[in-house]
């Protein structure tokens, strides 16, 4: 593939690595295949069905197939559709789905779907969208889910600290076991992101089960900054890179470990090139 940035990238269950549009000097809409045995990429020529050239749109990966959502296309609009890409088959379909306007869910008429640099999540088998840019340039705190087994769209109601609107988030999906020994429960967390004046530097933590937000209070958070990336790795979660809204880009890997799974209040901070234990609650540690 070209030189690009912005696009998505999946992993299938082979450990292969597929990309998919972007841009650089225009969009790209194009799809391509790294194989992880023979070490060598190959152009997926299929192009019936498949999403407009955008960049700033997300993917997870559920069963064989990746599903992607919204994105800023070349026409100059946000969109605000799945398209569900099979391994296998090597197709695209676009996912029709039903919005869900019931009295126990925020109606969707008043919350603007489309939209880009947001983040996606898989949980469970339902796909959860946060945050983003739309159509008119402004961002949304609002959180939606898409229930790929009902094909519905809704908005879920939240409680807790809830973030403030932004994009260029990163997020992670973390599964701790429950204190109560009765299985997981999972959590989303995000970092970062920013909004039409600033960056931001702080961690907040979704309770699935509770629908409820908490901000994580860290001593020594890292530095604001947007268009980073969040893995969760061995039980822990890894922050890589990103720019300020100063221009300024990092390099930096941190590393957030959840020091005890039964006690979800203490946690401790490694650096890239050695552990560094401690007694801090809610720390990350810098990275000289």
């Amino acid at each position: 593939p070209g030189p690009r940035n912005l696009h998505v990238m999946s992993k299938d269950r082979f450990g292969n690595f597929w990309i998919q549009g972007g841009k650089s000097n225009g969009y790209h809409s194009d799809l391509y295949k790294f194989d992880i045995v023979n070490q060598k990429w190959q152009f997926i020529n299929c192009n019936k069905n498949a999403p407009a050239a955008c960049f700033g749109h997300s993917s997870v990966v559920f069963e064989d197939s990746m599903i992607l959502f919204g994105g800023y296309d070349h026409h100059g609009f946000c969109g605000a559709d799945f398209y569900q890409f099979s391994f296998s088959k090597i197709e695209w379909i676009k996912l029709r789905y039903l919005k869900r306007t019931d009295s126990s869910l925020t109606n969707l008429n008043t919350t603007s779907i489309e939209r880009y640099h947001h983040t996606t999540v898989l949980f469970g088998r339902s796909i959860y969208i946060w945050g983003g840019r739309n159509n008119h340039g402004i961002c949304t705190s609002d959180l939606l889910q898409y229930n790929i087994d009902m094909n519905v769209l809704s908005v879920v109601n939240t409680t807790g600290s809830i973030p403030s609107p932004r994009w260029g988030h990163c997020a992670t999906v973390v599964l701790k076991p429950s204190l109560r020994g009765d299985g997981n429960i999972g959590f989303m967390y995000i970092f970062g992101g920013c909004d039409s004046q600033i960056s931001y530097s702080d961690f907040y933590e979704f309770n699935f089960s509770q629908n409820k937000w908490t901000l994580i209070e860290l001593p020594n958070c890292p530095s604001p900054r947007y268009f980073s990336s969040l893995l969760n790795w061995s039980g822990s979660l890894i922050l890589l890179c990103g720019k300020n809204s100063n221009g300024q880009t990092f390099g930096d890997i941190q590393q957030f470990i959840f020091a005890d799974s039964n006690d979800e209040d203490r946690r401790t901070s490694v650096t890239k090139d050695r552990k560094k234990r401690s007694s801090l609650n809610d720390s990350y540690s810098n990275i000289k």
